[in-house]
C-alpha cells in the first residue's frame, strides 16, 4: 500500500483517503460512501412503496370490518337454509349472523335490488328468492 501523506484510512475498507467528506466525522472513501448512501430517487421510491402498502392494508381492514358483499352473504344464507327466503327474513339473518353490515337506511331494498339484478338467484314468489341451483 502506498504511503498516505495525511495518514488517513477508510474506516470501512482501509484504503488511503485524502480527506473526510464534508459533514462526515469518520474517514470513508468515495467507493464505500456510494455503497452506504441511497439516492433521493431510491428514498422516494421506498416511501411510495410504504404508502401504497399502508393503503392496501387499510382497504383490507375496512373490507374485513364491513363483512361480505351482499350477494356473497345472501348466497351463504340461502345455501345454509336450503329453501327460498323472503327478503325481510334473508336480510335479518344476514345481519344477525354478522355476514353483512348495511350502511344505508333501507337494507331490505338493497338486498332485493342486488339479488333481483344478479345471476344465480331465482324469484319464487313476491320478494322471495332461492338459489338457481336449488330445485
Amino acid at each position: 500500500m502506498k504511503d498516505n501523506p495525511n495518514g488517513r484510512q477508510c474506516s470501512i475498507c482501509g484504503l488511503p483517503v485524502k480527506a473526510a467528506p464534508r459533514g462526515i466525522r469518520a474517514c470513508i472513501c468515495a467507493t464505500c460512501m456510494a455503497k452506504r448512501t441511497r439516492t433521493a430517487a431510491e428514498l422516494a421510491s421506498a416511501r411510495k412503496e410504504e404508502k401504497e402498502h399502508a393503503h392496501e392494508q387499510e382497504v383490507a381492514e375496512r373490507k374485513a370490518a364491513r363483512g361480505m358483499d351482499v350477494l356473497a352473504a345472501a348466497t351463504a344464507v340461502l345455501r345454509e337454509v336450503g329453501e327460498p327466503m323472503h327478503v325481510k327474513d334473508l336480510t335479518a339473518k344476514m345481519i344477525d349472523d354478522g355476514l353483512w353490515k348495511p350502511r344505508g337506511s333501507t337494507p331490505q331494498n338493497t338486498v332485493y335490488a342486488r339479488i333481483f339484478k344478479a345471476a344465480g338467484f331465482r324469484k319464487t314468489a313476491p320478494s322471495t328468492f332461492a338459489l338457481e341451483t336449488d330445485a
